[in-house]
């Protein structure tokens, strides 16, 4: 089950509406104290993002290299501070890596704020 149905399922859509906020919040964090050239540079990889699952406590992700036969895995697990994985030999040497980065935009864009607009809305 997927972060968008799990969200729908909650009988209490305060406490719903406050989750996705609250995961968004530290998605958005992670990206915004991120390095700027990695934050541009993840930009440019958007379109290889390819959603694997996510649930209301992790998203996970391959992204797709411009060599055929790269490719990454990505986590991000949701909490006040989200935190990340990613398999490229870049993640952890100065914060996030274009990958996650990627996929956390990725993410807010295609879950988080269409379920926020679905919740507000009522």
């Amino acid at each position: 089950m997927g972060f968008r149905s799990e969200i729908r399922r909650m009988r209490d859509k305060q406490a719903a509406l406050a989750h996705v906020e609250r995961v968004g919040k530290g998605v958005r964090a992670l990206i915004d104290t991120s390095d700027p050239s990695r934050v541009e540079r993840a930009e440019g990889i958007m379109d290889r993002v390819n959603p694997i699952r996510d649930s209301l406590s992790e998203v996970a992700a391959a992204v797709s290299g411009s060599n055929p036969n790269d490719g990454y895995m990505v986590v991000i697990r949701f909490g006040q501070i989200a935190r990340s994985a990613c398999e490229c030999p870049d993640f952890g040497r100065t914060g996030p890596c274009k990958h996650v980065i990627a996929v956390a935009e990725s993410w807010l864009e295609q879950v988080a704020r269409p379920t926020w607009r679905e919740l507000k809305r009522g």
